[in-house]
């Protein structure tokens, strides 16, 4: 759950780094939550027209956290942030970035920062 708070108050912070793990129990709490709200909350609306409402405006409330925590990873693999808009490539692009947040982050500094495993 730390991870998951950290992420939350970094939410607008673009520089530094995320550590792996940082990053995907942050993506496991947002699948979880995501999975509640579709699951319980959304049936329970009259006639279906709601259905995913919640967890639809959850992600809107998440996107910026989102957004800078895959930042900061891909910082701590050495690379530029910049590379975030190549998850926009079709199928390609989002396989890419997903092979980037399963990398290894770079061991010490870098040019982004300290390496989050040693803070």
């Amino acid at each position: 759950m730390k991870y998951y708070t950290k992420a939350l108050e970094n939410y607008a912070t673009f520089r530094g780094r995320a550590s792996r793990k940082e990053f995907w129990m942050f993506q496991l709490f947002n699948l979880i939550i995501i999975s509640i709200l579709i699951l319980v909350v959304g049936p329970g609306i009259e006639h279906g027209s709601g259905i995913g409402l919640f967890a639809q405006l959850y992600c809107l409330f998440i996107f910026l956290p989102t957004l800078s925590i895959i930042v900061r990873r891909l910082h701590d693999t050495g690379r530029t942030g910049w590379l975030y808009f190549t998850s926009f490539v079709p199928v390609i692009g989002g396989l890419i970035i997903i092979w980037f947040m399963l990398l290894k982050g770079n061991k010490g500094s870098n040019k982004y920062g300290d390496d989050p495993c040693t803070i």
